[in-house]
């Protein structure tokens, strides 16, 4: 904390506005008041500080200003630097020389101490500091200050975060050169009242800093943080995304907030010269594809208003129509893990007459584990790594059909089988003696051309199921077991049922969802009876067919959310972009789910084969019983590889706004640029459907949190000015926004 350099200027801000006043206290409570030196000491310090924290943390708010006003925009920096600038230019003389700026002619006192310049220094650094610090929501890259204000050219920015202040630069454009007529208006009727440029002049900076649009800026982040904290470790609301604000993606030359301006010109002023700011803020040009200056992107002017897939929220205009959050009325649950987690499950192995269980095991297993980040393979590739005795060996020419199965050619060493005296023969192998090979100059290479899929798929490839193993997958997919073939070398070996049940927390979740008016779907990789069972097992209807779609790959849960948009529902849906990155950005709203990491279940993970066990084969069913016990579970790295249990703030989804913007901190809380390549900017979720409702709720109910907001800083900030206007010093006015922005950043959901 002490190493921010907000810390420094907090501290002189309070020094500025602290010694002047002591200057001017002290003689009214101690008849033998300051000797002239010390005062004359005091106010320069506190003129000193008040200079560095105006002039020096405010820069880049103050350069900023000038260029959108350069660009015939005023935003809320203008106000800001409307505020401060002036009340320090009037009061640096007032103190330093105050035969220059004569003080009111009023007797020394409490009133003459607060309409006098002798606080305005310290006021106008104090206004500085809260300008900075309300904008702040806790998602600042560390190494990066503390906010945009005090990023320098080189430094990391926060673009989404830079585009929160776009509702108060649309209310500044309109209360700005309100509060700046007023306040001339003020300083003419005073002074042709006769009262003099030493009481005209303090009564319009008063009005100035009335108007000062602090609580604005703090009402949009206030709303960000509030939603963090509601959220708590799971739920990570995305901010706006730099392609909807004009925001460069990365560093640039000049550091500035990019968001879209209010009335800006195309032109960039006089003839022949267009400033750097006027193409910033201006629209792209109609003809031809624009190509930005590196590190630099036009941005879009308010009037186009930021398209809702980079703001699904509505932190740009929390006041406007609604957003995608609020419109949702279906939620698509797609993906394998979305209602199970990605904890591994049981599966039982019904081998065919004469085939060892283990081998089947261990050449599933090496298959499956070869299968893309995402597949729909993926929950299967988990049990296996989990039962699979001994270490898988490798595949080669691994090919998946998404949606189908995949293919591979696994080789291993095979000991040689020993003769009847003891002695080794190197002619005979068997497959099951793989495990545990220690003399490798009496052992043979064995490869085997292995597939694994759904049975229709092998029989495209012309393997059909033997009759046992046929009765098996019928039985296990009556029982609601998602049932996989294998085969190698031409031939069907076994069927692998594996059990699917849903996260305990999953039925909450979708009753959760159903209360919030959202209706969910299920899209489902299973294939009918498997996906059926696990939907109902989690509260939804089996039978209804716009609740659960089965055996859909990836492409066809992206065009089930198509058909679901084009009849008119607006869809949000849930799922692990390595999975559904197509149905993602299809979406209204795009939810990034990251998987609960551990299922609880009754039946451990070396659960014996079911009674459904063909009887024909009572050695297989018993050894496939067995095996696993009786046999390592895998090797560490294949655990960890594959339970999913890691924290998903470790993950390098560049989306992922829980994720570091740099890798090269790891330790950051959460990420500051929650940015999709294409489709909406995405809500991030760790866990099911229950953090999904959770992430819904807490959206509207943000965007309700930032609406109050900027509507409770309009009504302070009108409060104020009439006070201003009706004579109240400026100090006393300029106490009303900052209290109010202090309130506002202290508001919970």
């Amino acid at each position: 904390m002490l190493r921010s350099p907000l810390v420094p200027a907090a501290v002189a801000a309070g020094l500025a506005l602290l010694l002047p006043a002591l200057a001017a206290v002290v003689p009214l409570l101690f008849p033998i008041g300051l000797p002239p030196t010390a005062a004359a000491v005091l106010r320069a310090v506190g003129v000193a500080a008040a200079v560095v924290v105006v002039a020096g943390a405010g820069w880049d708010g103050h350069r900023r200003a000038v260029h959108a006003l350069r660009a015939g925009a005023v935003t809320a920096d203008a106000g800001v630097s409307l505020a401060t600038l002036p009340a320090l230019a009037w009061s640096v003389p007032a103190l330093l020389a105050p035969a220059a700026v004569p003080g009111p002619d009023a007797a020394p006192g409490p009133l003459t101490l607060l309409g006098g310049p002798a606080l305005l220094p310290g006021t106008a650094a104090v206004l500085t500091v809260v300008a900075i610090v309300v904008q702040r929501t806790g998602r600042e890259p560390r190494g990066a200050g503390t906010t945009r204000e005090w990023v320098r050219p080189g430094g990391r920015r926060n673009p989404g975060q830079d585009a929160l202040g776009s509702a108060a630069d649309r209310w500044s454009a309109r209360i700005v050169p309100a509060a700046a007529l007023a306040a001339l208006a003020v300083t003419g009727f005073h002074v042709g009242a006769g009262a003099g440029w030493t009481t005209a002049v303090p009564a319009g900076i008063a009005v100035l800093l009335a108007a000062c649009p602090v609580a604005l800026l703090a009402a949009v982040p206030a709303a960000v943080r509030a939603a963090d904290r509601a959220g708590g470790p799971d739920v990570r609301l995305p901010l706006p995304a730099p392609g909807g604000t004009g925001h460069p993606a990365g560093p640039g030359p000049f550091p500035h907030r990019g968001r879209p301006v209010a009335g800006a010109r195309a032109d960039g002023g006089r003839a022949g010269h267009e400033p750097a700011v006027a193409r910033r803020y201006a629209p792209a040009a109609p003809a031809g594809p624009a190509v930005p200056r590196a590190g630099h992107r036009p941005a879009v002017p308010a009037s186009a208003g930021v398209p809702a897939r980079f703001d699904p929220v509505g932190w740009t205009d929390p006041t406007g129509g609604p957003r995608p959050a609020e419109r949702v009325d279906t939620v698509a649950l797609a993906g394998p893990d979305v209602l199970t987690g990605t904890a591994p499950g049981p599966v039982a192995v019904h081998p065919a007459r004469g085939e060892d269980p283990a081998t089947v095991l261990r050449l599933a297993g090496s298959v499956a584990a070869a299968a893309r980040p995402g597949s729909d393979l993926a929950p299967l590739a988990r049990a296996l790594a989990e039962v699979a005795p001994g270490e898988l060996p490798e595949v080669a020419e691994a090919d998946e059909q998404p949606g189908l199965g995949m293919s591979g050619l696994v080789a291993e060493l095979v000991a040689a089988a020993p003769r009847p005296g003891g002695r080794a023969d190197g002619d005979a192998a068997t497959a099951g003696t793989a495990v545990g090979v220690t003399d490798r100059t009496r052992a043979t290479i064995v490869a085997h051309a292995v597939l694994l899929g759904s049975p229709d798929w092998l029989l495209e490839h012309g393997i059909r199921l033997p009759a046992g193993i046929a009765a098996d997958r019928e039985r296990a997919e009556a029982h609601g077991r998602a049932v996989v073939a294998v085969a190698w070398d031409g031939a069907a070996r076994a069927v692998l049922a594996l059990t699917r049940a849903p996260h305990p927390d999953a039925a909450a979740g979708v009753a959760a969802l159903r209360a919030a008016g959202i209706e969910p779907v299920f899209l489902s990789p299973d294939e009918d009876g498997a996906a059926r069972a696990l939907a109902a097992a989690a509260g939804l209807d089996p039978a209804d067919p716009d609740a659960v779609r089965p055996g859909l790959d990836a492409a066809g849960r992206a065009a089930a959310v198509a058909g679901l948009r084009v009849r008119g529902r607006t869809v949000a849906v849930a799922a692990e972009p390595g999975s559904d990155a197509a149905a993602l950005t299809g979406a209204d709203l795009a939810i990034r789910l990251v998987p609960h990491g551990s299922v609880p279940s009754a039946a451990p993970a070396t659960a014996p084969a079911p009674a459904t066990a063909p009887a024909s084969t009572p050695a297989s069913a018993s050894a496939s019983a067995s095996t696993p016990a009786s046999t390592p579970a895998s090797t560490p790295a294949t655990a960890t590889a594959t339970n999913g249990s890691a924290d998903p703030v470790d993950s390098v989804d560049p989306t992922d706004p829980m994720n570091p913007a740099d890798p090269g901190t790891p330790d950051d809380p959460v990420a500051p640029l929650p940015v999709a390549p294409t489709g909406s900017a995405r809500i991030v979720v760790r866990g099911g459907p229950a953090e999904v409702a959770v992430a819904l709720v807490l959206a509207r109910r943000a965007r309700a949190h930032a609406r109050t907001g900027v509507l409770g800083a309009l009504g302070i900030a009108a409060l104020a000015t009439v006070a201003a206007v009706a004579g109240a010093p400026g100090p006393l006015v300029a106490a009303v926004p900052v209290l109010a922005a202090v309130a506002l950043r202290a508001r919970r959901l």
